[in-house]
């Protein structure tokens, strides 16, 4: 199913899946809260993509739903195990094991004809946090006028709060 033909809602001239009033065909199928509830990630799924969806509270200015701002990318089914495993055996595993040489920080893996680059960063949410940027240059920024979309997930969210079995389990 093609996501021009979900239910979503029009937002800055963009359209944004509101995770509160889901399509028939898609679910959460991954969900984690802050400890403050205020912020909230989850994995959204149905027979043809996958949607990872960041909502915080709005700071200043019109929230995208009701009370959240939204942060959202999407993927073909078939990526986020593919981005687990890109993550594990590129970036934390060495160059003699198979990894990515030393100074190498992004990798593109290509999945039905979609280019997601994967980038190794620093100060994910918080001043000397590692973590990821994953973009995916094929889907235009619902939000944005930006021609793709991008999602930051630190190694802690990764692998101390279950993002990365998540990914591997979105099969």
């Amino acid at each position: 199913m093609q996501l021009s033909l979900l239910k979503l809602q029009e937002c800055n001239g963009m359209k944004l899946l509101n995770p509160f009033d889901l399509p028939s065909d898609m679910c959460v199928v991954f969900k984690k809260g802050s400890p403050d509830s205020k912020k909230h990630f989850l994995i959204i799924s149905s027979e043809s993509i996958d949607v990872l969806i960041n909502l915080s509270p709005p700071k200043y200015g019109k929230p995208d739903i009701p009370d959240f701002y939204v942060n959202q990318v999407e993927f073909p089914k078939l990526t986020l195990p593919l981005i687990a495993k890109t993550i594990e055996e590129k970036f934390w595993s060495s160059s003699s094991e198979g990894g990515l040489p030393s100074g190498v920080n992004r990798t593109d893996i290509f999945v039905n004809g979609e280019k997601v680059t994967i980038y190794r960063e620093m100060n994910v949410g918080a001043p000397l946090r590692k973590g990821f940027r994953i973009t995916n240059f094929s889907r235009p920024s619902r939000k944005f006028k930006e021609n793709f979309q991008d999602f930051w997930l630190t190694d802690d969210e990764l692998l101390n709060e279950g993002v990365l079995q998540a990914f591997k389990e979105c099969a």
